[in-house]
């Protein structure tokens, strides 16, 4: 059945479509007991007008009836509460990996940086000036290390690696960024690399 039928706009419906199975399921469930809520509340509203001229004895038993009506409105705004929570985090969820693959779509062909060998190459020219481009995504996990932008030396030119969130290849690592040091009438060129 189409959500559509069932009340649920085209923008919902199509956010629906690009969560995860489980958040998914999770809304449909919410969804659906909140359906289930508002068609018990039209009942109940609608079977209150019948009894207007009933005896003391069915007031008395209406009066008892609006408390689980009462619950239902309160769970109703529970399960409101709950879906407006999903919404936030898928959409924090989206942005985040946006910017993640925005983060790394830079890189295009060059590998990062080696992860545990470093190398000293001689290059006549320092590198350019730093581009002011930080970005800090969060980190995907609490023992990643965020190593900088910078200028590095490859291919026998100076090549712009955009910031990024890297996993230490042991507990103390710590990143050493890449550095051009004059020697003699030329310089060097350290990589960048883990210590």
């Amino acid at each position: 059945m189409s959500l559509a039928l069932c009340g649920v706009p085209a923008a919902a419906n199509e956010f629906l479509r690009s969560m995860k199975p489980a958040a998914a399921f999770s809304i449909g469930l919410l969804t659906g007991a909140a359906a289930i809520a508002v068609v018990e509340l039209f009942y109940m509203q609608s079977a209150e007008p019948a009894r207007t001229g009933a005896s003391s004895a069915a007031e008395t038993k209406l009066a008892g009836e609006t408390e689980p009506l009462r619950l239902l409105q309160q769970k109703n705004a529970r399960l409101n509460a709950e879906v407006q929570r999903f919404r936030e985090t898928a959409s924090t969820l989206k942005s985040n990996l946006a910017a993640r693959t925005a983060n790394t779509a830079s890189y295009g062909s060059m590998p990062p940086p080696p992860a545990t060998d470093y190398e000293e190459v001689v290059v006549s020219e320092p590198p350019p000036p730093p581009i002011v481009e930080e970005v800090y995504n969060p980190a995907p996990g609490p023992s990643h290390v965020w190593i900088g932008s910078s200028w590095t030396w490859y291919g026998g030119r100076w090549v712009w690696v955009r910031g990024r969130w890297a996993w230490p290849p042991h507990r103390r690592a710590i990143w050493v960024g890449g550095h051009w040091k004059r020697r003699g009438g030329s310089g060097v060129w350290t990589a960048g690399h883990w210590r």
